[in-house]
This record gives C-alpha cells, sequence and structure tokens, in this order.
C-alpha cells in the first residue's frame, strides 16, 4: 500500500519540480541541437493521434478510479484550491466508458469512496447513491470530445478566481507553468454553469489546451490522468500567484515567449512519467528523493 504523501508530492507538479535541473538542462540541449521534435512523437498531432489517445486510465478498475477522484477531491482541500464541497472531479475509464465523479454539494473532508457517483459517458447515473455534480454535463462533454483527455478538474484557487473576477486570460510567467499548460489560459465570459450551453461555451474557449479560465467563476483544468489535470490546475494557480505578487512588487510580470511555451509543454508531455513511491522505499532513497525537489 502506498504512504499518503504531502501536498506537493501526491501530484503531477512534483515531477517537474523534481526534475527541475534535468529539465533545463533537457530544454537547453533541445533548443541548440533541434532535438525536441525527436524526443517529443505528440509534437504537432491531432488530439486523436497522440501517444496513448485513447488508452487513457484503461487499466484502471472503477474502485481503483473512485479512490484516485477522492484522492483528488481532498488534495484540492488540502492544497486551498477549493473550500467545502467547491469545484468537482472526474476521471474516465476508457475501456468501459465509465465516469467517476463527484456527488453534488458534498463536502471534502467527510466524504468517502462510496460516495463518488459512476455516470455513463451521457450523464447517467450508473452507479452511487448521490446526485452527481451539476458541472457534470461540462466533465462528460469534455471528456467525449477530447480522446486526449482523461480527467477534468474544476476548483476555485484564489489568485485564479482574481482573473475569473476580471474576466482576464491568464499569463504563463513561471516555467513549469508553461510546461503544464502549453500557452496563455484563456477566459470565458460569465455565463451560469451546470447546462450543455456552459459545457459548450467551455469546450470552445478550453480549445485543444488543458485549462481554462470560467468567467467570475473559477478555473478549469484536464490532462491525461487526475495527475496531469490536477497538476495543470496547480501550475495555473502558481502562475496567477506569480503575477499578482509582481504586480503588489511595483513589476509587470513578463509572460515567456509562446514558442517557448509550446516547446516546455511538449517535452512535459512526453517526459512526464508516474513516480510511485511506497512504504518500501529505504531511508536513503527517501534522502535522495528529497534532495532532488
Amino acid at each position: 500500500m502506498r504512504r499518503i504523501l504531502r501536498g506537493d508530492e501526491v501530484f503531477g507538479e512534483s515531477v517537474v519540480i523534481r526534475q527541475k535541473s534535468s529539465f533545463y538542462a533537457f530544454y537547453a540541449a533541445s533548443r541548440e541541437k533541434n532535438l525536441l521534435s525527436k524526443f517529443a512523437p505528440n509534437c504537432g498531432c491531432p488530439p486523436e493521434k497522440r501517444v496513448g489517445a485513447g488508452k487513457i486510465m484503461a487499466r484502471m478498475s472503477l474502485d481503483e478510479l473512485k479512490r484516485e477522484v477522492l484522492r483528488c477531491a481532498r488534495q484540492m482541500m488540502f492544497d486551498g484550491l477549493a473550500r467545502g464541497s467547491q469545484g468537482n472531479v472526474s476521471a474516465i475509464d476508457r475501456a468501459s466508458g465509465l465516469i467517476a465523479i463527484t456527488p453534488s454539494a458534498a463536502d471534502y473532508a467527510s466524504m468517502t469512496e462510496d460516495d463518488i457517483v459512476v455516470v455513463d459517458a451521457a450523464g447517467e447515473v450508473v452507479a452511487g447513491r448521490w446526485k452527481p455534480t451539476i458541472e457534470t454535463p461540462l466533465h462528460t462533454l469534455i471528456l467525449r470530445e477530447r480522446p486526449d483527455v482523461g480527467a477534468v478538474v474544476h476548483c476555485h484557487a484564489p489568485h485564479v478566481s482574481g482573473f475569473a473576477a476580471a474576466l482576464q486570460p491568464i499569463p504563463l510567467v513561471l516555467a513549469e507553468a508553461a510546461a503544464c499548460v502549453g500557452h496563455e489560459v484563456p477566459c470565458a465570459p460569465f455565463m451560469p454553469s451546470g447546462t450543455a450551453e456552459f459545457a459548450e461555451l467551455m469546450l470552445r474557449v478550453l480549445g485543444q489546451g488543458f485549462a481554462a479560465v470560467m468567467g467570475q467563476h473559477g478555473l478549469l483544468a484536464c490532462g491525461a490522468d487526475l495527475r496531469r489535470a490536477y497538476g495543470t490546475a496547480v501550475a495555473v494557480e502558481d502562475s496567477a500567484r506569480a503575477s499578482v505578487l509582481a504586480r503588489s512588487l511595483g513589476f509587470a510580470p513578463q509572460p515567456l515567449p509562446p514558442d517557448v511555451c509550446v516547446r516546455l509543454n511538449e517535452w512535459w508531455r512526453v517526459s512526464y512519467r508516474r513516480v510511485e513511491i511506497g512504504p518500501d522505499m529505504s531511508a536513503g532513497k527517501q534522502e535522495s528523493t528529497a534532495t532532488r525537489r
């Protein structure tokens, strides 16, 4: 059984942080020798042709998927990206086409695995004792229309919410954020959520990206799996916070050039690998991991 990790260790953004040294070395070498195309087979490919498309989470049972959704929902609360029952999380089992999703208006602190609802691709409840989140049309539409997406996270990250209140896109001012997202995070105009119309709006604003601001509402993030989706949400919040802090110091935040963001994202999509950490790790290995962060 895997141990529960600290908030900054559980999901995908920690891998970018841990591999920071090798990341910059790789990027520098790639830029000089134009090697990115060799190491990034997904570059420029449509979603349906990207490596791994259609196989996302296919090996995970529904019970395991429900546990991962619950863990991610609690992680949002732990990291301050949501409070109480704010936000929602989903992940799809591509083998069955079924989706595990958080219930409506349920507090994450008391939520259990049995509270996670299972719906089909149309949003109809297959298993579960509660109503699924009101944002189910949004989750199911993205998971139907984006075969490269296996998980969707909606949260109320505080600094992102500031941009949402101002109806402004979020610039990518940090390398880690650029690696996770790939381009400036667009902002949708306000529309009441929970409807098919709202889902269509967010799908259009999202495009082929992995994050979008929900105008005067919050953040939408997605990814091939929950770790990537959650890592993207954290990365966008980090970039929003850095932008706000820079302005509070009297400086204008400097977005990374678009071509740099694209290259960093291409690297991240291909090079990210899930890191398994369990109780059988020796103290020496744990110390080595800590020194790489």
